[in-house]
């Protein structure tokens, strides 16, 4: 989770192509209802579950650190939801046995997706190092090489928007006004209210922004 923390700030290239879709299967904030219809999803499925074709919000880091640190083996769906309707009666150990079948799956997927990250942004054809390197020919989505400074400084907003504005602003009722009537903070918007890791994650972020913006580690040695 800390190493993609770092990638993320860089959403450019690869990470937005077809609307953010390789960026979204590995980390989208999830729907743990959707989570845990997906468990019962891949249970029935056995051997021919393929997570790949699965959409965004049920699966990822955060559909599997989800499943990694709730503290019970309940559902979180509507009692309307028929899909998860019995699995709360279900015996623990085959609710924990299912749910962790799912983590597997889902590591798999994480696993397969983050290749295919590095693919494209550093070897292949048309990898998006080379796209940079060769702004402004023919070999590169960029016109010149003042597109591509552009696209990596657009980038850079991700610590004002996803950062500044939705890690911090919302959970601190600064923005958007989703806090219950008359609470001044509201604990459970921070990013990771299970594993506890919001901290650990937003200052990866700053990081990762710091070497982006100076072109090396805060030490100046270049990493």
């Amino acid at each position: 989770m800390l190493t993609w923390q770092a990638v993320e700030v860089m959403q450019t290239g690869p990470l937005l192509d077809n609307s953010g879709g390789l960026r979204d299967s590995i980390y989208s904030w999830p729907s743990t209802c959707a989570v845990d219809q997906e468990v019962i999803v891949a249970e029935d499925a056995g051997a021919g579950y393929d997570i790949s074709s699965r959409t965004p919000l049920r699966k990822g880091l955060a559909a599997l650190e989800y499943i990694l640190y709730t503290d019970t083996l309940n559902h979180t769906c509507p009692a309307s939801t028929d899909s998860t309707a019995g699995w709360d009666v279900r015996a623990e150990n085959e609710r924990l046995r299912a749910r962790l079948a799912y983590a597997e799956a889902a590591s798999g997927g994480i696993r397969s997706r983050a290749g295919e990250v590095v693919t494209k942004w550093t070897s292949g054809a048309d990898n998006f190092r080379d796209e940079l390197v060769n702004a402004g020919t023919g070999d590169s989505r960029f016109g010149s090489a003042q597109e591509a400074v552009n696209a990596l400084s657009d980038s850079l907003f991700y610590i004002e928007k996803q950062v500044k504005d939705i890690k911090l602003a919302e959970p601190l009722g600064l923005k958007g006004n989703k806090c219950d009537q008359g609470e001044p903070a509201c604990a459970e918007l921070v990013e990771s209210p299970l594993s506890e890791r919001s901290k650990e994650h937003i200052r990866q972020n700053i990081v990762r922004f710091q070497q982006l913006l100076l072109g090396n580690a805060a030490a100046g040695d270049g990493d």
